[in-house]
This record gives structure tokens, sequence and C-alpha cells, in this order.
């Protein structure tokens, strides 16, 4: 936080005007919540307090800071998204969030087994996205599991081959966003099972995510 408060008053106080790129650029990599933004934006009145003479040149700079940090505040109001099933449309906010992939798809999920997300990762696939997947051994050859159909299709899979279950549902879309729930991605969770994901773009908690699945990647077995 404290270099963006430094960028906000170099901004004010120069007539670079790359400053405030800048600064647009260090709060969305920053990934405040809305409590500090609010600091933020009360260290600015703070230099406007003592300021004796504002001129035009000056309220210009606050205003593109202020526009600044509502637009950051108002992208983390509607940044997330909550699910529940049955007799909900989830199924399309899963593939539109597998869709919205520009370079690679985390998954580590129980199992796979509803076609139209198997569908929508193969699609993916084709058009040049870069997808892990990380499932459960004892999963991977039910009656219905994609999960082999998707290795054959040149998806790299690894699995859990533990005593234990692999039981996590999440997914990370180009390390911006992430999907995590009790949803299992099969037909049942869709139609029939009580269930709940959430769809986040909160950056801290995004990279927590991808931390856990490439420390999961690096530990669980190819799928052969």
């Amino acid at each position: 936080m404290d270099e963006i408060i430094y960028l906000i008053r170099t901004y004010l106080f120069n007539s670079d005007e790359n400053q405030i790129q800048k600064l647009n650029s260090k709060l969305k990599e920053a990934g405040f919540e809305n409590e500090e933004l609010n600091i933020i934006q009360k260290n600015v009145f703070e230099v406007i307090s003592n300021e004796s003479v504002i001129d035009k040149v000056f309220l210009s700079k606050i205003e593109k800071i202020f526009n600044i940090l509502n637009h950051n505040r108002v992208n983390k109001i509607n940044r997330d998204i909550v699910c529940f099933t049955p007799f909900t449309d989830c199924i399309n906010k899963i593939l539109d969030f597998l869709n919205s992939a520009k370079k690679n798809i985390a998954i580590c999920v129980f199992t796979i087994s509803d076609d139209r997300i198997t569908n929508k990762l193969i699609e993916c696939k084709k058009r040049g996205i870069s997808i892990k997947i990380i499932t459960d051994n004892d999963k991977q050859n039910d009656l219905g599991s994609d999960i082999n159909f998707l290795s054959e299709e040149g998806i790299e899979v690894k699995i859990d081959t533990s005593k234990h279950h692999m039981h996590n549902k999440f997914a990370i879309v180009d390390n911006i966003k992430f999907l995590t729930g009790s949803y299992n991605w099969t037909r049942s969770a869709a139609i029939y099972n009580q269930e709940n994901f959430l769809i986040s773009s909160n950056k801290k908690t995004v990279q927590k995510y991808q931390n856990e699945f490439d420390r999961l990647w690096e530990i669980m077995t190819p799928h052969l």
C-alpha cells in the first residue's frame, strides 16, 4: 500500500501522466480489498486538505485518482459469482469460466463425468489453451468418467495414487480467477444434488489456489 500512496503523491505533484497508468496497473496487481481502497482514498483527502491552493490541473488529477479507485472498487463488488444447485443454470457459468481462458486452465477435481464440461475442455485445448488436470485414482475408471478420454485427447492429467482421496474441487483460469465449492463436475451435481460453487478474481486468494495446485502437481502421478 505504501507504494500506491507514493505513486499518488508523485502523480499529484508531478507533470508525468504516465504515473496514473502505473498507478492503475499497480492497483490491479495488488487486488486490494474495499477497506484498503478506503484507506488509500482517505490518504488522498489528507493530501488535499494540506494544500492551500488547488487549481484546475490539481483537481483534474484528483478526479482521475478517484475514478481509478472507484473502478477497482466496483470491479471487486461485481467480481464474485455464487451458484447453488439444483434448478439453476450453474453449468453455463462453469462453461463460461472455462471458455474465458486466454492461456491456461488448472483443474483439481475429484472426478469429471459431465460431457458438457469435457467437450468445453476439448474445445479449449484445440484453440491452444494449456490444460492441466489433477484428479483421484479411484474415480478415473468409474462408469461415465471422462478422465481417460481427456488424457487420450492430449490434456495433461495427474492422479492421486495414495490410499486417501484427492477430494478438492477447484479450478484456476489464467492465474486471475478461480472456481471452488462442493460441486463435483458431474451431471448429478448440476441436476439433482444440493451443491454450490464460487467464482472469484480476488488476486490474493487466486494465488493461494495456484500455489496449492502447483504443490499437488509436483507430487501427483502422471496418468498412463
